[in-house]
């Protein structure tokens, strides 16, 4: 039996237009979960970092994780949950580059120190 190949231009542009409102959805969702969320997510950062433009990219990066985590998955605990288990994950992520900076630094030092001693 041979099919055919053609593309029907009116459900090429029905789809095209589904995905662009799914999009148009999600975006919106997230907005809702962002504005939802933020303003508490971002007060216990605030409370572990102290900086406020600190706490603001740990916040961007978090919801950036939480949408390429649970992008139009559904969801195993509530987003609140969700959300503050992905901050304390980012959180950590940003005390082991922190201290692991700190390290090479004091072993740049001390590498140069020693070598001007030395010299």
């Amino acid at each position: 039996m041979h099919m055919s190949t053609r593309h029907n231009s009116s459900t090429d542009s029905h789809l095209s237009t589904q995905t662009d409102r799914s999009r148009f959805l999600d975006k919106h969702a997230f907005n809702v979960l962002y504005d939802q969320y933020a303003p508490a997510i971002y007060g216990v950062l605030l409370g572990w970092v102290r900086q406020e433009s600190l706490a603001q990219v740990i916040l961007q990066q978090t919801f950036q994780a939480y949408a390429n985590e649970f992008n139009g998955q559904e969801l195993k605990a509530r987003p609140f949950i969700c959300l503050l288990k992905i901050a304390t994950k980012e959180h950590a992520n940003y005390v082991e580059n922190k201290h692991t900076l700190i390290e090479i630094k004091l072993k740049e030092y001390s590498s140069s120190n020693y070598a001007t001693s030395i010299g």
